[in-house]
């Protein structure tokens, strides 16, 4: 048997490092969109060159380079730890004024010959759900897309 408080530290623990991973998820954002400018501490967007046909006052076609920040290109989401569900079968003692846990065997019939099967059951449920972006990378989503149609001619 533990102590009760132990198993629920060792929970909350499996939660934070749950939340811990989907931090560094966070991280590859900044490193999927953004670089380190050389010599400093700023950021500058990663950008891709893509020629953009445009009618030129002849009618014909002319491509021109259009710079676009690759943030602008794919939707951005991240997730978070809504909720945490576990549920388990517990054998419950109080020694010396101390909750005292165990995982609760459930015998199950085997076969025709009464053979018993010792078990213990849990179920733990995680549920993530999409974040809602924050404002400040809406606003610079925003700001890199007015850049971009800025450089789109027409």
């Amino acid at each position: 048997m533990i102590n009760f408080s132990k198993l629920v530290e060792a929970i909350n623990e499996a939660t934070n490092i749950a939340h811990s991973s989907l931090l560094e998820n966070h991280d590859d954002l900044m490193e999927s969109y953004f670089e380190k400018k050389e010599g400093s501490d700023n950021f500058q967007a990663k950008m891709v060159s893509i020629n953009y046909p445009v009618k030129a006052h002849d009618n014909s076609i002319k491509n021109v380079a259009v710079n676009v920040p690759l943030i602008t290109l794919v939707p951005v989401s991240t997730t978070r730890i809504e909720e945490l569900k576990f549920t388990t079968n517990l054998e419950v003692a109080l020694e010396n004024d101390e909750l005292l846990v165990s995982f609760s065997n459930e015998e199950e019939s085997n076969n025709l010959f009464s053979k018993k099967r010792k078990s213990s059951f849990a179920k733990i449920e995680i549920i993530l759900k999409p974040n809602e972006s924050t404002e400040g990378i809406k606003n610079i989503i925003e700001g890199y897309e007015k850049i971009l149609r800025a450089q789109i001619p027409g």
